[in-house]
């Protein structure tokens, strides 16, 4: 079970998105289909709104998972697999996926992507770091624990750098192999990223229990106040101090973003409206389960942050998202939202978070 695969949405949140995508019946004629694979192990085809995905196989079943998650279709008398999938701006999209035998989630599972000729252009990603990477444990009152931080410190470091304090820490490398080469290209300033590890689920991976994943009892008020409230002192104190002491990271209000995805994405949020006097950019992308009427409830008077929300059309968290882009607008808090032709996509958070970064922390002559 990786980090990013147990995500929480109310039932009636969850019930009320359908997918826009319309799936097609198996073709009566293959052999066109068996033809255009020829050697290959897999193929796309884009003609018009109709998306074909071609794969070869063995196995007794095939499944297409990742943010289009269905089975694949075996051609009559072939080892030849196949999907259709209708939809008007395949061109814009871009999602991982991968290849299955089975059903459910693999440990290890290393995606591959799919970027439509109109998508956002996929980031280039450094293969060596230049910067530093630092993983600590930072001793919590709030949690009575030692927590992980990684801290990525980038090349050209100077002291009060601004600083990305991510949600969901375990991805910080990631996400600094993706801003070096905009550090280095001069499209943002040098710019730290401290990663706050989430809480770990202490269940049977085969069923999930609520009430053992401590990741979405931290990062979700809706559900967990008391573990949330921990989380909220651990993230915003606790770790801001220490990580602005440590590191020479500017204390500034307008140096500091802080960004979440999923549970980590109403995590910032929820928690930014309730401290906004700690973070000047607030980053929310694909927001999961959030109680409304008690959020409004939690803004505090003086000046707001600046919010940034993000989540793709092809997963069910858009509704949540924009719900919350809608709220903050409603109490005159300036937000802006972002659509993407994709869906709850670790790729599309990165894409989204790099683009933000390059307007709250340009680079310098």
């Amino acid at each position: 079970m990786s980090f990013l695969s147990i995500a929480v949405l109310s039932v009636a949140q969850a019930n009320a998105w359908k997918t826009p995508i319309t799936f097609l019946p198996l073709p009566t004629s293959p052999d066109s289909f068996v033809r255009e694979l020829g050697s290959a192990d897999r193929k796309f085809k884009l003609e018009g709104d109709t998306l074909t995905i071609l794969v070869r196989g063995t196995g007794e079943k095939m499944y297409f998972r990742g943010t289009v998650d269905i089975p694949l279709q075996r051609l009559a008398g072939t080892q030849v697999w196949l999907a259709q999938m209708k939809y008007p701006h395949w061109e814009e999209a871009f999602f991982s996926y991968w290849i299955s035998d089975s059903p459910g989630w693999k440990e290890g599972v290393q995606p591959s992507f799919w970027f439509g000729k109109k998508a956002p252009k996929q980031l280039k990603a450094a293969k060596t770091l230049q910067g530093k990477l630092w993983e600590e444990k930072v001793q919590s009152q709030a949690h009575g624990a030692a927590r992980k931080v990684t801290v990525y410190v980038p090349p050209g470091a100077t002291p009060k750098l601004p600083a990305l304090y991510l949600a969901d820490g375990q991805g910080c490398e990631g996400f600094a192999r993706v801003l070096e080469p905009l550090i280095l290209a001069k499209k943002v300033r040098p710019v730290a990223i401290v990663g706050v590890h989430c809480g770990e689920y202490k269940g049977d991976k085969a069923a999930y229990d609520f009430e053992l994943d401590f990741r979405a009892r931290e990062y979700l008020k809706a559900f967990q106040k008391e573990d949330y409230g921990k989380h909220v002192k651990f993230f915003f104190d606790e770790v801001t101090q220490w990580a602005t002491a440590k590191f020479q990271l500017s204390s500034s209000r307008e140096d500091r973003a802080i960004a979440g995805f999923s549970n980590g994405g109403a995590f910032a949020l929820t928690a930014s409206t309730e401290r906004p006097e700690v973070f000047g950019h607030v980053i929310s992308m694909s927001v999961a389960a959030t109680n409304f009427d008690d959020f409004k409830k939690s803004f505090r008077t003086g000046p707001a942050p600046s919010y940034h929300f993000a989540a793709g059309r092809l997963e069910p968290f858009i509704a949540n998202t924009q719900k919350a882009h809608e709220v903050l607008l409603e109490a005159n808090i300036k937000s802006q939202f972002q659509a993407y032709e994709s869906g709850h996509e670790t790729e599309m958070w990165k894409i989204h978070t790099m683009a933000e970064l390059q307007k709250f922390f340009p680079a310098k002559d």
